[in-house]
């Protein structure tokens, strides 16, 4: 460590500096990318909180900057103290986000806890005559709520709760291989729910489908 830092310590001094200035850096990119999340977020107390979660993480993200360039002119004793007030307030930036996710259950898979009900064999859940389409029509098999998505004689089926917010599929758009939830505009496709365009981070919910005997039929989820 010596031979590293130098026997006088000013290494450390120096490595301090470095990392300073990479983690001001790094710490903007989370605020833009923070700022992107809080346009999705409901209006409300969510946003309301969402809001205040922001502003003090922008804070101490400006601290830490300042700290960075008040350290780099020599004011190693005053950065020290610049830092621990950026940290005291970015503790408590985390604390509120804690509580977005916990209370409002912001970007939080909203499918996470209820992943659909499990048919082993293929379930009647709809007659076919009463599934138009190429429109996005609502069904359910048990307590599951399902968006149907009839082409010709293929059946698409997906978990009817957006994974990113709980928005309603059935109200969505469909556009070619995919459906758009219509509250945020993540973009699911219908053959197996991945994401093609966010918010969304998780796949939605896909169940097996198919038309026999008149009936729609559902199987799954797809694991």
């Amino acid at each position: 460590m010596r031979v590293l830092f130098g026997a006088d310590g000013s290494g450390f001094e120096t490595a301090s500096l470095v990392v300073l200035g990479f983690g001001a850096l790094s710490a903007w990119g989370a605020v833009v990318a923070g700022l992107t999340d809080h346009k999705d977020v409901d209006p409300g107390d969510a946003r309301n909180m969402a809001t205040l979660h922001g502003l003090i993480n922008i804070v101490a993200t400006i601290g830490y900057t300042v700290a960075f360039f008040v350290r780099l002119g020599g004011g190693v004793g005053p950065s020290r103290w610049i830092s621990l007030i950026a940290f005291l307030l970015l503790a408590s930036g985390a604390f509120i986000g804690g509580h977005l996710v916990y209370k409002y259950g912001v970007m939080v898979n909203h499918n996470a806890f209820s992943g659909g009900r499990r048919a082993k064999e293929f379930t009647p859940i709809l007659p076919a005559a009463e599934l138009p389409e190429g429109t996005p029509t609502k069904a359910a098999i048990g307590p599951t709520n399902l968006v149907l998505v009839r082409r010709g004689d293929l059946v698409y089926a997906l978990k009817a709760t957006c994974s990113h917010a709980g928005g309603p599929l059935a109200e969505g758009t469909l556009n070619g291989d995919t459906i758009t939830c219509p509250w945020h505009g993540s973009v699911f496709r219908l053959s197996d729910g991945a994401v093609r365009h966010g918010p969304s981070q998780t796949r939605e919910i896909a169940y097996r489908a198919r038309i026999n005997e008149g009936q729609v039929e559902v199987q799954g989820p797809i694991d």
